[in-house]
């Protein structure tokens, strides 16, 4: 009887235990899809209950926390719940919504945090019954209090309704951040990316004063369609921005989702942002800007990178995939993470996106592409996940492109990738 080498089993089992756990890392949505709907009629009945009368809301409220607590429903038809009771709220027109608001508000996050999250999006309906002064003040609160979900879900809302008092209160905030010494600040930092999304690249950069003239400038109108070129229309990098990926301020809460898939080895001209040549291949643009861009993260920074090819690799993992600490050792090891990048067949968009956005805590994932999608799942695949992942997060989803005059890049579905989650995209070759 042949004997196997004791270095081969121990060899075997480390393979068999990281697939384990990178297939762990990826149930939280494959593996739900098993998972049955809610029973039938269920979802009309809190419709109906909440249409009736707006006493109805706390205790429909209460049933719809410990459905997304338990998950023991599939994401699709409890994506369909929040949706049709969110429906049933911006449509009502009953004084007693005010009320059950406000109940809904002063909830705690830990048990309540998806009804939360669901009445702040009823605050921007039209029909709401509070004054708009008084929403706004709420969402503002949220955005100044200590539940980062709820932080972020206050500033997209405010930045998704266009009133130009939320836009005030927007630039409000990065002022009292600054007058009380925090400048830079986490908080000043989301605020400052809202603004870039709501307004644009030139009426965004700089101190609360800045934004405010610019601001006046344009009237307070929000632009139907931001321009987001850098550094306006110079087209260099923002003034004062030392956290940067190529020239976009970063989020001190960020994930990187990096492709390097085999066309990554083909060149592009990239001299325009970061590349040395027009015959450069674009692995080594992305990876001298990525490892740049890492060394520029401050203390107060956490974040974490993914590459994808066939699969996703990500620079640290445990159990689950979660956000690091800015720390030096931090730093420098995922530098040389991003440095010692190969490159491989494939690109797993669908994976590596699904495994991106259910890290906690995170404001905002930079994906990365030069190609179409060929595993994992198709285009229609990998917007219907990311909905269904994205909806009680809020997540901004900032995506860049490297073109081919051989084609096999959709700039289009990368566009509707940044829009459908409050990012934008920039293309990267010339």
């Amino acid at each position: 009887m042949l004997k196997t080498p004791i270095s081969i089993i121990i060899a075997m089992a480390v393979c068999l235990l990281a697939a384990g756990v990178r297939a762990q890392s990826r149930r939280g949505a494959s593996g739900e899809r098993s998972l049955p709907d809610g029973p039938p009629g269920l979802i009309e009945k809190y419709v109906d209950a909440v249409k009736k009368s707006a006493s109805a809301i706390p205790s429909t409220l209460r049933q719809y926390d410990s459905i997304e607590g338990r998950e023991q429903y599939a994401l699709r038809w409890r994506y369909q719940l929040h949706q049709s009771l969110l429906k049933a709220l911006r449509e009502m027109d009953d004084s007693g919504l005010e009320r059950a608001a406000e109940r809904a508000l002063r909830q705690s996050p830990r048990t309540s945090l998806p009804s939360i999250i669901l009445m702040m999006k009823a605050l921007t309906s039209g029909k709401f019954p509070a004054p708009k002064k008084e929403r706004i003040g709420w969402l503002v609160e949220k955005a100044k209090g200590d539940t980062f979900r709820l932080q972020i879900w206050a500033l997209r809302l405010l930045g998704d309704t266009g009133w130009p008092e939320a836009v005030d209160a927007l630039i409000d905030i990065m002022d009292e951040e600054e007058t009380s010494g925090r400048s830079g600040s986490v908080l000043w930092q989301l605020v400052s990316a809202e603004l870039f999304r709501v307004l644009g690249a030139e009426a965004s950069q700089g101190t609360s004063a800045t934004v405010r003239v610019r601001w006046e400038e344009m009237g307070r109108k929000v632009p139907k369609e931001p321009v987001y070129t850098l550094g306006g229309k110079d087209g260099k990098q923002a003034e004062g921005v030392t956290m940067a990926f190529f020239g976009d301020r970063v989020s001190p809460r960020s994930v990187f989702v990096i492709d390097t898939s085999s066309s990554m080895r083909q060149t592009a001209d990239m001299t325009g942002v970061g590349g040395k040549s027009a015959s450069e291949p674009k692995i080594d643009v992305v990876k001298r800007e990525l490892e740049r861009c890492l060394g520029s993260l401050q203390s107060e920074c956490q974040f974490n990178v993914l590459s994808y090819n066939t699969d996703y690799t990500p620079w640290r993992r445990g159990r689950t995939i979660e956000l690091h600490e800015a720390s030096r050792s931090n730093i420098e090891s995922a530098r040389r993470f991003a440095r010692d990048l190969i490159t491989e067949t494939g690109t797993n968009i669908h994976d590596s996106m699904e495994a991106a956005l259910q890290v906690s805590e995170v404001d905002t994932v930079y994906l990365l592409s030069d190609g179409e999608p060929s595993r994992g799942g198709g285009k229609p695949q990998i917007e219907e996940m990311m909905k269904l992942q994205n909806y009680l997060q809020g997540i901004r989803v900032v995506t860049y492109g490297i073109t081919s005059e051989r084609g096999g890049f959709d700039e289009d579905f990368m566009k509707r990738l940044a829009k459908s989650h409050w990012g934008w995209y920039r293309k990267l070759n010339k």
